[in-house]
């Protein structure tokens, strides 16, 4: 899974996505600490879940398009 930006391009990407996902769930687990009223572990701890699937998902389409980038280059060479 290579960016434009290469190497330094992808590290700052991932901080900055890690860095979002732990403010994002600092402020959901005091909301719901709030809402409850006592300290327990509830659906906030799923926000973990979301740089992997970002991950996954980001890797899912790069494989797609390398996939169709193929098939629209055979394409070419069979009507050539």
């Amino acid at each position: 899974m290579r960016r434009k930006g290469g190497r330094a391009g992808e590290l700052i990407f991932w901080t900055l996505v890690l860095l979002g996902t732990v403010l994002l769930f600092n402020w959901v687990r005091d909301a719901a600490r709030l809402e409850r009223g006592y300290e327990a572990f509830g659906g906030e701890w799923l926000l973990w879940l979301l740089p992997v699937l970002l991950w996954i998902g980001m890797d899912t389409a790069g494989e797609i398009g390398k996939g169709l980038k193929k098939t629209e280059k055979r394409a070419e060479e069979e009507t050539d």
